[in-house]
């Protein structure tokens, strides 16, 4: 396989043939200048032709850069620079690099995904100096999301036939055996949602859980009241 090598600023033109022949000489070797171009250039036989060789096969060996013109993915690795725009950008490229993406909230506790599928971050098309690899390798934390602080607990409202009960417009008769009802007398009151049931300052409703345990209750409760999410929040203040 033939590699192109070469310094950074190197600008010498020259050529030496197998049969001995060699030229020194200002022409690039594409169109203009070698057909439309005014060039100059040195033709050297013999000795000089040979001491040609042995310079460029010293600069060749002792060359800092190897140019790849369309190197495939894995071919290059290390310190490498990228033409781009007119100018070369500098890269480290390794066989293998981790990146962080950071940390982004679901919209709701039941389906733990991100908003929007992350990007590795890109300036001007490029990957990032510290972020090209053969292999790149994504990460990022989609975490719930949390009770708003503001939010209110909602109970669940008495039925009908118990409110009706309470204002004795139903006689309730007792069942037991020494003629009174256990619970006669009480009231019924509205009782919390088990998860309870928050609404948020904008008028949401949402399900708050403390544990994974709570999931299965909280999704009946979240179709029961129409929720739109389900949150998590903090366990609260011991006494």
């Amino acid at each position: 396989m033939h590699i192109e090598t070469g310094f950074r600023w190197l600008h010498a033109k020259a050529v030496q043939a197998d049969s001995g022949t060699a030229l020194i000489m200002s022409a690039n070797l594409e169109k203009h200048g070698l057909d439309d171009g005014f060039e100059l250039g040195l033709r050297l036989e013999d000795d000089r032709s040979e001491e040609l060789r042995t310079r460029l096969e010293r600069w060749s060996d002792q060359a800092a850069w190897e140019l790849h013109p369309a190197p495939a993915l894995g071919d290059v690795a290390g310190a490498v620079r990228v033409w781009h725009e007119g100018g070369l950008v500098d890269l480290d490229v390794t066989p293998r690099r981790c990146v962080d993406l950071g940390v982004f909230t679901a919209a709701s506790a039941h389906a733990l995904i991100a908003p929007k599928e992350p990007e590795p971050p890109r300036i001007d098309g490029l990957p990032r100096p510290d972020h090209a690899a053969g292999e790149l390798e994504c990460r990022w934390f989609v975490q719930p999301p949390g009770l708003h602080p503001k939010a209110g607990a909602v109970t669940r409202p008495a039925t009908a036939f118990q409110r009706a009960v309470d204002a004795g417009v139903i006689r309730m008769v007792s069942r037991a055996e020494d003629g009174t009802r256990p619970d006669a007398g009480k009231s019924a009151k509205p009782a919390p949602y088990e998860p309870p049931v928050f609404k948020e300052p904008g008028g949401r409703l949402v399900v708050a859980i403390q544990s994974p345990d709570e999931m299965p209750s909280a999704r009946e409760v979240a179709v029961e009241v129409a929720a739109a999410a389900i949150v998590v929040r903090a366990e609260p203040p011991s006494r």
